[in-house]
């Protein structure tokens, strides 16, 4: 059965101004679900930084003991081969937040634009969006013209291609250290490379999902 778009279930449901109270009232649900899915996000990335970071350390042996809850480990290079399948899972929780989170936008400015057409007509529907630094500089783009808005564009574009294309890039990296480092007969480290592949195409085929629901203009 084929992918229905979003905007032909928001039409098939708001037809000849059914449903509209239902609607607006909907509207408040998702709104609510936009907040929590840039919280999971936001906790995601600072996560997925911190395993980054931590990798570099043990590369460079700048960590030679680990204290958790009170415990010293000492077992560096098994937690120094384990990071990059973290890093990946990281990557993988990120790519769906970002991906449910874009889809919530979506829901809502269809919803906006069908239930309450004349404020989604003067962009309104931006100010309805959980703050944050992508929805700011949306809200800033729609309201702007000429050069300004093209700068916020350019400006925005870098960050969205760390968070799509960066942790991969950065897990080739970890793989080729680790391999290094550790030679090519460590099972262990074949095994975090494969699955850390896995979840990376999982991840790619995530982010690339929301234009099956959501087509590009």
């Amino acid at each position: 059965m084929p992918t229905q778009k979003l905007e032909d279930q928001i039409e098939a449901l708001i037809k000849d101004g059914a449903n509209i109270e239902e609607a607006k009232e909907y509207l408040s649900v998702v709104r609510d679900n936009m907040r929590l899915t840039e919280e999971a996000a936001r906790r995601a990335v600072r996560l997925l930084l911190l395993f980054c970071f931590a990798f570099e350390l043990l590369s460079r042996a700048a960590v030679t003991e680990l204290s958790l809850a009170g415990i010293k480990i000492q077992e560096l290079p098994l937690i120094h081969k384990l990071l990059p399948l973290g890093i990946a899972y990281m990557y993988y929780l990120v790519s769906c937040h970002y991906t449910r989170r874009r889809l919530l936008i979506g829901l809502h400015d269809n919803l906006m634009e069908k239930a309450m057409e004349p404020f989604y007509r003067n962009n309104l529907e931006y100010y309805g969006h959980f703050p944050s630094n992508f929805s700011t500089h949306n809200l800033l783009i729609a309201n702007s013209t000429g050069l300004y808005a093209k700068l916020l564009w350019l400006l925005s574009f870098p960050i969205i291609i760390a968070l799509t294309i960066g942790p991969g890039i950065f897990l080739v990296y970890c793989s080729c250290r680790c391999f290094v480092e550790y030679g090519f007969t460590d099972v262990l480290v074949w095994l975090v490379t494969i699955l850390s592949v896995v979840m990376v195409f999982h991840s790619l085929l995530t982010w690339q999902g929301v234009n099956r629901i959501i087509p590009a203009e």
